[in-house]
């Protein structure tokens, strides 16, 4: 499909760049702590995609004998900090 359809110089931009910084941890992460810290100044329209920050909760103590498999995805701690936490 990349071959035959044809892309604006834009949109091939878009894509490359999500190529690289969607699965890189780190570059992930500081993209989106620099959106959280401009959030205030950004357009409404990207205000509303970038989400206020959260730090990671405190992991709960055991109450049960269920197990979770919880993978840690590249981009998880970053975007959703308490998802593990929650499903403990």
């Amino acid at each position: 499909i990349e071959k035959e359809v044809p892309r604006e110089p834009k949109d091939k931009w878009l894509r490359w760049a999500l190529a690289r910084v969607i699965p890189n941890r780190q570059l992930f992460g500081l993209m989106l702590r620099m959106g959280q810290v401009f959030r205030p100044v950004l357009p409404e329209k990207l205000r509303t995609k970038v989400p206020p920050r959260k730090s990671a909760s405190p992991w709960p103590a055991a109450s049960h004998n269920r197990v979770v498999l919880a993978l840690a995805g590249c981009v998880q701690p970053s975007a959703t900090p308490n998802t593990n936490a929650a499903a403990a």
